[in-house]
């Protein structure tokens, strides 16, 4: 399953949102491989609440 539809099912986010949040985040910077992937999936996590945050 795609990513971006992973995160819709699981909060009940908007599939376009979701490609979006996906499509911005695989934009932003290099590959997985050049970061460290903790720190990666922390910006990933923050990004994804902050979505959530605003939709309450």
């Amino acid at each position: 399953m795609p990513p971006f539809l992973t995160i819709s099912a699981r909060h009940g986010l908007g599939e376009r949102q979701c490609r979006e949040v996906v499509r911005a985040h695989r934009a932003s910077g290099p590959a997985l491989d050049e970061h460290d992937p903790v720190e990666t999936a922390q910006e990933a996590l923050e990004q994804l609440e902050a979505l959530l945050r605003s939709r309450s």
